[in-house]
């Protein structure tokens, strides 16, 4: 009887024992398809709110065609932020800068706005982030149909339609011809000046500086405002006169760049000019048309001027600034993701070649794995003076 007890008291001992041994076992495989199932939700997780960021911008870009699809500096900041601050939340990384939206069939009504966002997402579980390479990209799009006009036109469905308008004064003169726009729009809350006819917007203020027309023809100057909604543009023709006498013009390439620079100069007078008087701003000078090619080695800010004249005596002089930089030393930020806050985060912060110091954020024991940080990794900036933050979330 007593041996039979202790055969069962044995075999339950053994059972236990294989039990721990199995569970031991088991327990790795367990945790990894849990961290496996936690990454994939956030991968999840992070394109659904990258789709609703792509239709958020998309529908900014839709009631914003007409600025956005020439370039509207204005416009293009407004967009990027909004992207921004709604990716910010789902702890991807954008591309720098961000792509701007694009419209296949051009920006007429009822034409498509195509936002196309694509994220950087990192893996937590490292075999997973082996696997996939991580980070991942995250990508989403939207599109939505430009609707300038249609709210704008519906009775009580909007604001008032803008209506472009603005007074320039002179509008015809000899040249060089110096022409001030004052703006008299309503309903509006952009601007996008082309002085010259060139399709190029020259300012995006109410109130822009004075224009000079140097060179003689009939320009359209055109103002396009719009309320974010709807647009307007108003044309007013600039009629620039050839003046007596010649008209002193030349051009510079480049007109800037960092020293050593090298710079060619071409005289673009017009009328009957005889003489030609160049000043290089050096004190170095040439008395014919077409001088040959001179370096600047020194980093200033060089006044070149040319003073021609013609057959009976009469002059003119135009000055042009030639910007000679000096050479700015240049660093690459590095990536400190998923690293600790410790003296290895500032000695790679300054073995990348920054003379500053890395900011813990927040400040607090016990040392925090990093999350994010302020600046992109392998953005290349100025190794003097560039500040970075680094955050545990």
């Amino acid at each position: 009887m007593l041996t039979s007890l202790l055969r069962r008291h044995r075999g339950r001992q053994r059972t236990r024992g294989q039990s721990v041994v199995e569970f031991a076992l088991v327990l790795p495989v367990i945790l990894l398809i849990v961290l496996t199932g936690i990454d994939f939700g956030r991968v999840f997780l992070g394109w659904v709110n990258l789709n609703n960021t792509a239709r958020i911008a998309a529908n900014y870009a839709a009631a914003n065609a007409p600025l956005l699809s020439v370039g509207n500096p204005a416009a293009l900041a407004t967009y990027r932020q909004l992207v921004q601050n709604d990716a910010d939340t789902i702890n991807c990384e954008l591309p720098n800068p961000i792509p701007p939206p694009t419209y296949p069939s051009g920006t007429s009504l009822g034409s498509d706005a195509v936002v196309a966002i694509t994220c950087e997402f990192g893996i937590l579980t490292p075999v997973v982030s082996a696997v996939l390479n991580s980070p991942i990209d995250v990508s989403a799009s939207s599109v939505f149909p430009i609707r300038t006009g249609v709210v704008a036109g519906v009775p009580g469905g909007g604001p008032p339609a803008p209506l472009a308008a603005f007074n320039a004064s002179p509008m015809t003169g000899d040249a060089p011809l110096v022409v001030t726009f004052s703006d008299v729009s309503v309903n509006n809350t952009t601007w996008a000046w082309d002085f010259d006819s060139n399709g190029v917007i020259d300012s995006t203020a109410k109130s822009p500086p004075p224009w000079t027309y140097t060179v003689p023809g009939a320009y359209q100057a055109t103002l396009t405002v719009s309320n974010g909604l709807a647009s307007s543009t108003a044309t007013r023709t600039i009629t620039v006169l050839v003046p007596p006498g010649p008209i002193a013009d030349f051009t510079l390439t480049p007109s800037a760049g960092i020293a050593p620079l090298t710079v060619s100069f071409a005289d673009a007078s017009t009328g009957t000019v005889v003489s030609w008087a160049w000043a290089f701003g050096d004190g170095s000078t040439s008395a014919i048309q077409s001088p040959p090619a001179k370096s600047y080695g020194s980093p200033n800010t060089y006044d070149i001027s040319l003073t021609v004249t013609d057959s009976v005596g009469l002059t003119s002089t135009t000055t042009k600034q030639l910007v000679v930089g000096a050479v700015t030393p240049t660093c690459t930020v590095p990536d400190f993701k998923n690293e600790d806050t410790s003296s290895a985060t500032q000695v790679k912060w300054q073995a990348a070649g920054f003379d500053t110091s890395v900011i813990f954020n927040p400040l607090r024991p016990p040392e925090f794995k990093i999350k994010n940080q302020s600046l992109n990794k392998d953005q290349i900036l100025p190794c003097q003076g560039t500040v970075i933050t680094v955050f545990d979330k």
